[in-house]
C-alpha cells in the first residue's frame, strides 16, 4: 500500500499525467489532496509500528509466562525434593556462595533460609579442604557431574554423613552448581556393624579351629602323660620310702600333676571340659598360678601376693576360675609394655564372700574404652595380638557363681580387676579329710581286667600298673578288637575302656559290651569331662570315669569304687 501511494503521489503534483491529461486542479485543492495522502500515509505508518508492537509485547508475554511455569516447576521439583538440594556460585577466590537451599535441606541442617543464602559453603562444610574443592571443580567442568562424601554441620554443631552428587547447570545465563545430598550417616553405620560382624565371625571361626586344635593336642598329652604317671606310679609303689630313687618318681609325678594341669586350660580353652563343682583353696590356686608365672614372663615383672589367711573353700568350678584369673594376669602382662608390678590380693568380705583382685601399673584405660572393656569381641590390642574375649569369659565365669566382676582403671594408674564370690559359695575351713589309702595287696583280689584303648603307650603303662596292683591284664587297640575277643569267649572280671578311638569309639563300644554282659563293671578312661560321659554314667551303677592322666593310686581307688571282684564263671 505504501508503494502504491508512493507512485501515486508524483501523478497528483503539478506537471504529472492528471495535469498533462487536461484535468488541472487549483492550487488549493492540490494541496489539500497532498495533505490528506500525507496524513493517510503516516496513520498507516503509525499502525504498522502498533502492530509491531503488540506482537513483540504478546511475545514478551508469552516468554514470561513460560520462564515463571519452568521457574513453579523448578522450583517445586526445587522444594519437594527428598534430598537436600542446594544452589552454589563459584567465586574467582575459589569460594562456593550459597544462592539458594530447600526445606529438606533446611530442615537437616536447623538453619532458616535468611541464615544460609548468600553465606560461603563453608558455613556448612566445615572440612572443606581447598586442595581438594579445586580437583572436584575441574571434574565438574570436564564431566558435568561429580560424587563424593562429606561431614556437614549442623546449626547445633552435630556432624553427618553426607554423599553429594554435584552437576553443572546455567541459571540465567551463567553456571552454577546444582548440589543433591543425602544423610548416610545410618548406612555407613550398618555398613561397619556389617564388617565388625563379619570380622567377629571369622574370629569366631579362627576360635573354633583353635579349639578343635587343643582339643586335639590335649588328648594326645593326657595320652603321654598317662604313660608317664602311671609308670611312675607303679615304680614308686615299689621302693622303699627311703629310697633316692622315690624322690625322683615323686618329681616326674608333680611334673605330670602340673602338664594335667595346662591340659585342663586347653581344654577349658576348647570349651570341652567344664568341671564339675568342687572346694576350691584360693590362695593354693594363686600360688600355682604365680609360680607358674615366674617360668614365662621373663623376668619383666614384679609379681606380688597379698593373700589373707583361713578364707575358706570356695566351692566353683576351679578350672574356670583358674582361667579366669590367667586371662585377667595376661591382660595386665600386656597393658605393662616397659614391665612393672602385678598383685594378687584375696580377702574375706564382712558379709561372708571372698574377693580375688588382680591389679598392676600399666597405662590405664580412658573412661571410653572402660565402659566397653567386657564386651564380647572388643579388644584395643593391634590386630592378631588379642580376641577380645577376654575379660568376656571371665564375665562369664563370675555370673555362672552367681558373683561379679569390677574393673577401676584410671588414665597413668593403672587397672585393677576386683572379682567378688557370695557368701553362698564359701564354706568355713575345716581339716582337710584324710585321703584314703589304696587297697593293699592282701585287700585285692586278683582281677582280669581287659584293656581297650588305641595308644600304646597307655595300654602299656596300664598294663604295668594293674600287674603291679596283682591283676591280670588283657590288651585290645580298639573297640571291634574287644568285640572279637568277646565272640571268642574271652571272660573277664573288668574293663577300662578308653573315650576317644578311632572307628568304634567308648560309646559304641560300652553299648555292644553290656548288651552281651549287662553286670560287667567298666571303667571310661578319657581326658575330656564332657556331657558325652556323663551321659554314660547316667543309669549305669556299673560305670565309672577316670581322669587322664591318673596314678597307679588313683586307678586303684577307681577300681575299688567300682567294687570289682572276680565273677563267678
Amino acid at each position: 500500500l505504501l508503494r502504491a501511494l508512493r507512485r501515486l503521489l508524483p501523478l497528483l503534483a503539478p506537471g504529472g499525467w492528471l495535469d498533462r491529461a487536461g484535468f488541472s486542479p487549483a492550487p488549493e485543492q492540490a494541496f489539500v489532496s497532498l495533505l490528506v495522502s500525507s496524513l493517510f500515509v503516516a496513520a498507516l505508518w503509525k499502525l504498522r509500528d502498533y502492530l509491531e508492537e503488540s506482537r513483540q509485547t504478546e511475545d514478551l508475554l508469552a516468554a514470561e509466562a513460560s520462564r515463571r511455569e519452568s521457574e513453579g516447576r523448578y522450583r517445586a521439583l526445587f522444594e519437594q525434593a527428598g534430598d537436600y538440594a542446594l544452589v552454589l556460585e563459584p567465586r574467582e577466590d575459589g569460594s562456593l556462595i550459597i544462592l539458594d537451599v530447600n526445606e529438606a535441606a533446611l530442615q537437616a541442617h536447623g538453619y532458616a533460609r535468611a541464615e544460609l543464602v548468600g553465606q560461603p559453603l563453608s558455613v556448612l562444610d566445615p572440612f572443606q579442604d581447598p586442595e581438594l574443592l579445586a580437583p572436584r571443580l575441574e571434574a565438574i567442568r570436564q564431566h558435568g557431574m561429580a560424587l563424593f562424601q562429606v561431614k556437614h554441620r549442623r546449626k547445633d554443631g552435630s556432624l553427618f554423613d553426607a554423599e553429594v552428587r554435584t552437576t553443572l547447570v546455567h541459571l540465567d545465563g551463567r553456571p552454577v552448581l546444582l548440589s543433591s545430598e543425602r544423610d548416610i550417616t545410618d548406612r555407613l553405620k550398618a555398613e561397619e556393624e556389617r564388617r565388625e560382624l563379619q570380622a567377629r565371625l571369622n574370629q569366631a571361626q579362627k576360635l573354633e579351629s583353635l579349639g578343635i586344635l587343643a582339643g586335639g593336642v590335649a588328648h594326645d598329652m593326657n595320652n603321654v602323660l598317662a604313660a608317664i604317671l602311671g609308670i611312675a606310679s607303679s615304680l614308686k609303689e615299689k621302693m622303699a620310702p627311703s629310697s633316692p630313687d622315690g624322690h625322683s618318681l615323686e618329681t616326674v609325678m608333680q611334673a605330670c600333676t602340673r602338664g594335667r594341669g595346662v591340659v585342663k586350660g586347653l581344654l577349658y580353652f576348647a570349651r570341652k571340659d567344664l568341671q564339675e563343682e568342687c572346694a576350691i583353696d584360693l590362695n593354693a590356686l594363686v600360688r600355682d598360678l604365680v609360680q607358674l608365672l615366674e617360668f614365662t614372663t621373663l623376668k619383666r615383672f614384679s609379681l606380688e601376693t597379698d593373700l589373707e589367711a583361713d578364707l575358706g573353700s570356695l566351692r566353683g568350678d576351679e578350672g574356670a576360675i583358674s582361667h579366669a584369673l590367667m586371662n585377667l594376669c595376661v591382660n595386665s602382662m600386656d597393658a605393662m609394655e616397659e614391665g612393672g608390678r602385678l598383685t594378687i590380693r584375696t580377702r574375706s568380705l564382712p558379709g561372708g564372700g571372698l574377693e580375688l583382685s588382680v591389679a598392676d601399673t600399666g597405662a590405664g584405660m580412658p573412661p571410653e574404652v572402660l565402659a566397653r572393656a567386657m564386651d564380647p569381641f572388643f579388644t584395643t590390642k593391634p590386630v592378631g595380638k588379642g580376641t577380645g574375649l577376654g575379660l568376656s569369659m571371665v564375665f562369664g565365669t563370675m555370673s555362672a557363681h552367681g558373683g561379679t566382676v569390677e574393673l577401676r582403671s584410671r588414665i597413668g594408674q593403672g587397672t585393677e580387676a576386683v572379682l567378688t564370690f557370695p557368701a553362698s559359695r564359701v564354706e568355713a575351713p575345716a581339716e582337710p579329710p584324710g585321703v584314703p589309702a589304696p587297697p593293699s595287696a592282701a585287700d585285692r583280689h586278683a582281677l582280669s581286667i581287659l584293656v581297650i584303648d588305641d595308644d600304646e603307650l597307655v595300654r602299656e603303662s596300664v598294663q604295668i600298673m594293674l600287674e603291679g596292683m596283682g591283676h591280670r591284664p588283657v590288651l585290645a587297640s580298639g573297640g571291634q578288637e574287644a568285640l572279637d575277643r568277646f565272640g571268642q569267649a574271652l571272660s573277664v572280671d573288668l574293663v577300662i575302656l578308653d573315650m576317644n578311638m578311632p572307628g568304634m569309639n567308648g560309646a559304641e563300644t560300652l553299648v555292644h559290651l553290656q548288651s552281651a554282659r549287662p553286670d560287667l563293671p567298666v571303667l571310661i578312661a578319657t581326658g575330656y569331662s564332657d556331657e558325652n560321659v556323663k551321659a554314660l554314667l547316667e543309669g549305669r551303677p556299673k560305670v565309672g570315669s577316670v581322669r587322664k592322666p591318673f596314678s597307679a593310686e588313683e586307678l586303684g581307688r577307681k577300681l575299688a569304687d567300682l567294687g570289682a571282684c572276680p565273677s563267678n564263671r
